[in-house]
This record gives C-alpha cells, sequence and structure tokens, in this order.
C-alpha cells in the first residue's frame, strides 16, 4: 500500500497484489501456543508438547527457515506445515486456512524444511 501511496506501482499492478493479500487477511496466523493439546494431536499427529520441545530439538530445526523468494518461516510453523502436510492426505490449498499463507508459500516451506531434515539427518 505504501508503494501505491508512493506513487512506485501503477493501479494495475496495485489491484491484484490488493486482492490477493485481502484474500489471507481473514485467517488468523498461525500460533501454536493458542491450539489446544487435542488440536495439535489432530492436525499434526504429534502431542503439542513433544512438538515444541522434544520434535524440534532432537531435529535440531533452526530458528528460521528462509524460502527463495524470501517468504520467512519460524522453527515450529516450518515443522507444522510438513506435519501437516505428510500426517494426512491433504493438499496445500487446504492448508491456507490453518497456517495463512498462500500455496507457493506453503509448498516453498515445505520443501525447505523437508530438505534441512534430508540434509542434516538422511545418514540415519
Amino acid at each position: 500500500m505504501l508503494s501505491h501511496a508512493d506513487n512506485k506501482i501503477l493501479d494495475e499492478e496495485f489491484v491484484p497484489l490488493y486482492l490477493v493479500r485481502s484474500r489471507f487477511d481473514s485467517y488468523v496466523v498461525f500460533d501454536l501456543q493458542n491450539m489446544n493439546s487435542a488440536g495439535c494431536k489432530a492436525k499434526f499427529r504429534v502431542e503439542k508438547a513433544d512438538l515444541s520441545l522434544r520434535l524440534t530439538k532432537a531435529l535440531h530445526i533452526p530458528a528460521v527457515f528462509h524460502c527463495k523468494q524470501r517468504s520467512i518461516c519460524e522453527s515450529l510453523e516450518g515443522l507444522c506445515v510438513l506435519l501437516r502436510r505428510t500426517s494426512y492426505l491433504c493438499r496445500f490449498s487446504d492448508m491456507i486456512k490453518c497456517f495463512a499463507r498462500p500455496v507457493s508459500v506453503l509448498s516453498l516451506i515445505t520443501n525447505e524444511v523437508t530438505q534441512y531434515i534430508y540434509d542434516n539427518h538422511c545418514h540415519l
């Protein structure tokens, strides 16, 4: 919006970007702390305490994942995206409501976390 207000982008460029962004504004940003234990177990097939304390430490998950198109994802969110994608048969579009991110970003996050785990733990 600031770029549009500063006349750095045209109306024709601003409108599609605004429409895409406003589509995700109605969703709540992912927050594991506000999720109850039963909801965590149902969505990710892992207990909430095990996810945040044991699994992230055992896998040595970094604090932040940086995707190729400059999206940033915190460690727990990235791990949850991967667990959600692999625990149940679902499309990335089914995960938008839970993570409030576009399909392309969810795909990149999944790839980054998978690649990190493979690079660091494939020998196990």
